[in-house]
């Protein structure tokens, strides 16, 4: 477990030396101490935090893993433990509870975790998702479960507390010199790698696009 732990810190050294930025200083933050965090599954951990050292690199990096055997609240647990250990200024996160999707009580529980942070002096980013306007989870219920298509944004991004960011892109207009026209209302867009299917009939929610929505 501890050679897989070190996967993250080894790909870190290899962003560091590739671009000749400072040295990084991490620290992975299990939220069960007697479970040690192995390496994810995916590369959007490491590549968060190569990101995060590049934007403040003299800055500790912190990574809070969910190790809790089991857990349905993975997100929420990284969230809520570095909310109250209060040492981070900035509080970067791009998972959500999705799996089951959160009743109302837990999306409640979100939004008094990120109020405390704010009340700290801590600022939250949090991903917009892949989904576009139609999140998995939909309007939040009584009970955790999807329901259905209307048009929705995941519960963090709801939250006057959190900075939402999403990918855009833009198709760059060249003038004689070679530069890039200014960005004007209506040049930049979602990120989008599928065709939505014509309203007023939406399919089922799939991966492909910027999130956004009705709050």
């Amino acid at each position: 477990r501890r050679q897989r732990q070190m996967c993250i810190r080894d790909r870190l050294n290899i962003f560091t030396n590739q671009f000749n930025t400072p040295n990084a200083q991490i620290q992975i933050i299990p939220t069960d101490p007697n479970t040690p965090p192995s390496q994810p599954g995916d590369n959007e951990p490491s590549l968060d935090v190569e990101w995060a050292h590049s934007v403040a690199p003299n800055t500790p990096v912190r990574l809070y893993v969910a190790t809790i055997p089991n857990s349905t609240t993975a997100a929420f647990d990284t969230l809520s433990l570095a909310v109250s250990q209060n040492v981070c200024g900035v509080i970067s996160s791009s998972i959500d509870d999705q799996h089951p999707c959160p009743d109302l009580a837990q999306i409640q529980a979100y939004a008094q975790a990120d109020t405390q942070a704010v009340i700290q002096g801590q600022t939250l980013f949090h991903s917009s998702g892949d989904y576009g306007s139609f999140y998995p989870c939909g309007q939040p219920a009584s009970a955790p479960g999807q329901s259905g298509v209307q048009p929705s944004i995941e519960e963090s991004s709801a939250s006057s507390d959190v900075t939402v960011v999403g990918g855009t892109q833009f198709n760059p207009v060249y003038d004689t010199n070679g530069n890039t026209s200014v960005l004007t209302p209506g040049f930049e867009h979602v990120w989008q790698d599928h065709t939505p299917v014509p309203t007023p009939t939406p399919s089922a929610p799939e991966k492909g696009t910027s999130g956004g929505g009705i709050s």
